[in-house]
């Protein structure tokens, strides 16, 4: 189980990163592309307790991107 959250982690740190960088958003969207990636790569390297609090942080900030990327193409 750890392995599978790890690699599911590490996958969407890499695409965030990608996705931050090769898109043209706006800044407040690169910033959360990067802090979500920043918080999955937390959790890959952190301790049980701190894992599932960075990994919960990552779904917030991927929601509140989405969120951003709606309104910004309005």
């Amino acid at each position: 189980m750890k392995t599978i959250l790890n690699i599911l982690l590490i996958l969407i740190a890499i695409s965030s990163i990608v996705a931050s960088i090769l898109k043209s958003d706006p800044v407040e969207l690169k910033c959360t592309s990067f802090a979500t990636a920043l918080a999955c790569l937390g959790a890959v390297f952190t301790d049980k307790k701190c894992r599932y609090i960075l990994a919960g942080i990552a779904l917030v900030l991927i929601a509140v991107t989405f969120f951003l990327q709606i309104h910004t193409e309005l």
